[in-house]
């Protein structure tokens, strides 16, 4: 862009806009893990196994070597863990902090547990390994045990006793049953000399109210006798019959109820302990300008693009991506909102703290003609859902054609600079002014207004204007048509007539000004919000 002033103080119109728009609130939920091979507490991905972040698992005046099960709370939201402490064999059963891996102690098990899981009323399943070590404590192995919450003091429930390595249990609260998961069948890791009537991999359903067990037949990305889909380490809930499995060879793996296994991605670590926690509340707002860009081929089409972090507390790994597919090339970088300078290093994320606002820079770099496309963004940030998208706000309409084309950049100015047109009484007329300069090839280019997709009680004129004085220079009607050459800076004026009343609501009711070249093409638009007043 060529005129970072004018796109900068375009921003500071459209953002006191946006504290008008209610902000939608999210708690998003976040995977945590714990390894067998370390003491750290890992923030997941769930969708592709990658770790986001780490903090080391610390309890007071002990030293913590691994941990090897996770759960949540379903009424309080507090994360529980087993860990192997310094000394110790019994695993200690803690509450841990995910923000700064503080844990804290409830009590020593008195056995090697290897898994939890909570079930919806608050009780806390915990499972024995079943390679215990001669150093183990007196409980059965491969055994299903409740956990006292307060002491963790284990009662027995019901000898498991399928699989013949690793352990693992989930709680499906859509259907009420853990899940228990077990055994590898590969020869090896405790499973030589091979037996094929106990080196299995078992899935199974047990109903905490009957103790009964069903036996569940695996599928999918399941290869019986292979490394494919390995010995299981951790199980938690994921959504509706759906629940996430590792393997002790560092995958993660979706598993539905019914035993059909589908391959996630790779890890970095062997997770020992899977569990969702509810993230801080966070409400991410965006905006971008100009709203539209039109080049020739090769070409990088720059706009600007603000994150807000309306929620309170920091908003994380916040970055930009396309929702949109378009032949063309897209990079994001942080800028200072002040000067409009890149920051940072191109797409790379960045932290936005509460109530702040993050700039950007974005580019499209067309591989081939693209007709008029309103491209959506993904303004994502690792602890919040995405920003709303709202077409004309955040959305950018792009177009790229082999040969040179008018780019008409326009930003609309309101009475009051808050992005809105208010109309007084519902036969009333407000109006608003829009700038324009053409950055691209000159054209005979034809303006026009209108309200989108919503149906309003609305007639809507324009004309161009004398940018000195704002006075008509042409007829006023529902298009202008005027040759706009390359630089050029006309300036438009557009009256909204109400014929009834048109309610608040900045997402839906919108005013777009559309600039079309003499083949219909739109080379540039921009847009305000509208009301009754």
């Amino acid at each position: 862009m060529k005129k970072p002033l004018a796109t900068y103080a375009c921003f500071v119109i459209t953002f006191v806009f946006m504290a008008f728009v209610p902000l939608p609130a999210y708690a998003e939920r976040l995977l945590y893990s714990l390894s067998r091979d370390d003491d750290l507490l890992r923030l997941v991905n769930p969708s592709t196994g990658s770790t986001i972040s780490s903090v080391p698992i610390t309890l007071a005046g002990r030293g913590v070597s691994f941990g090897n099960g996770l759960a949540t709370h379903p009424v309080t939201g507090e994360l529980f863990g087993l860990l192997k402490l310094d000394g110790q064999t019994g695993r200690q059963l803690v509450t841990i902090n995910p923000t700064t891996g503080v844990a804290t102690s409830i009590g020593d098990t008195g056995d090697q547990f290897a898994a939890l899981a909570f079930n919806s009323s608050g009780t806390l399943f915990a499972v024995v390994g079943d390679k215990k070590n001669s150093a183990g404590g007196g409980l059965p192995p491969e055994t299903l045990f409740t956990l006292n919450t307060s002491n963790a003091a284990p009662t027995q429930v019901l000898v498991l006793g399928r699989g013949n390595d690793g352990e693992a249990i989930g709680f499906n609260p859509n259907d009420g049953l853990i899940y228990h998961t077990s055994g590898n069948d590969t020869g090896g890791d405790g499973c030589a000399p091979f037996d094929p009537s106990v080196c299995v991999e078992i899935f199974e359903s047990v109903n905490p109210n009957t103790l009964a067990v069903t036996n569940i037949p695996l599928s999918g990305a399941y290869t019986p006798l292979s490394e494919n889909y390995s010995e299981a380490a951790a199980l938690t809930h994921l959504s509706g019959n759906v629940l996430l499995v590792t393997d002790i060879d560092q995958n993660l793996y979706q598993i539905t109820t019914t035993g059909v296994v589908t391959f996630v991605g790779s890890m970095d670590h062997v997770a020992k302990g899977l569990a969702f926690v509810e993230g801080p509340v966070t409400s991410l707002v965006a905006a971008m300008l100009p709203s539209s860009r039109s080049v020739q081929l090769g070409v990088a089409a720059t706009a600007f693009a603000t994150i807000i972090n309306a929620g309170a507390v920091t908003a994380t790994g916040c970055g930009i991506s396309t929702i949109t597919t378009i032949a063309a090339n897209f990079s994001y970088q942080s800028t200072d909102p002040a000067t409009n300078q890149v920051t940072g290093s191109p797409n790379t994320p960045v932290n936005i703290a509460a109530g702040a606002a993050q700039s950007f820079v974005i580019a499209l770099t067309p591989t081939a003609p693209i007709t008029s496309t309103d491209v959506q963004f993904n303004y994502n940030c690792t602890n919040a859902s995405p920003a709303p998208t709202i077409v004309g706000l955040n959305t950018l309409l792009f177009s790229a054609s082999a040969t040179p084309v008018p780019d008409i950049v326009a930003l609309a100015a309101t009475l009051a600079n808050d992005g809105i047109v208010n109309i007084p009484g519902a036969t009333g007329t407000g109006a608003f002014a829009v700038a324009t300069v053409n950055v691209g090839a000159s054209g005979g280019i034809t303006a026009s207004a209108d309200a989108g997709s919503a149906s309003l009680p609305l007639n809507i004129f324009l004309c161009e204007t004398n940018p000195a004085t704002g006075q008509c220079i042409s007829a006023i009607g529902s298009s202008v048509t005027t040759q706009i050459n390359a630089n050029a800076t006309p300036t438009f004026a557009i009256f909204v007539q109400g014929d009834g009343n048109v309610p608040f609501d900045p997402a839906a009711n919108r005013i777009f000004v559309r600039f079309k070249d003499s083949g219909n093409v739109t080379r540039g638009s921009t847009s305000v919000a509208v009301r009754t007043q």
